[in-house]
């Protein structure tokens, strides 16, 4: 990551962490990711905002281009599956499987998705798919 994109991103995702909403934080994600565009992270983050702003069709865009950067993440495996499921795209089991497989390797790794996947509940109360993907990742 470059120096400027690091600091943009860190920014961008402490105003996250403080709990702004992700409809506003969009439009910040969006121009790192035009600038940007071969950082997973910015389009992993981009995916999730999309997902808590009921964003289907976007968040698939997002996150197929997170794990075309790099498709050993996770997050972004996660992202893609909970996408696919709200567009009702096929093959959702194949990323959780790789997702899964992934997230073996390191179990700081699980923790955090388990965490963000947790947050996602708080932040958006009418997400459906969400349970279900959780259930999938603790199998």
């Amino acid at each position: 990551m470059t120096e400027a994109l690091e600091n943009a991103f860190e920014a961008a995702f402490a105003r996250y962490e403080q709990g702004e909403a992700a409809s506003t934080l969009i439009p910040t994600f969006e121009e790192l990711s035009e600038k940007f565009n071969r950082s997973d992270a910015v389009w992993t983050c981009l995916a999730w905002l999309y997902l808590l702003d009921a964003q289907a069709e976007k968040a698939l865009k997002a996150a197929r281009a997170a794990v075309r950067i790099n498709p050993a993440d996770p997050q972004a495996r996660v992202n893609l599956s909970l996408a696919m499921l709200e567009t009702g795209s096929t093959g959702v089991r194949d990323e959780i499987a790789v997702a899964k497989r992934l997230m073996s390797a390191d179990a700081e790794v699980k923790a955090n998705i388990k965490n963000n996947l947790d947050e996602g509940q708080k932040r958006r109360k009418d997400w459906l798919f969400i349970t279900r993907v959780q259930s999938w990742v603790e199998e």
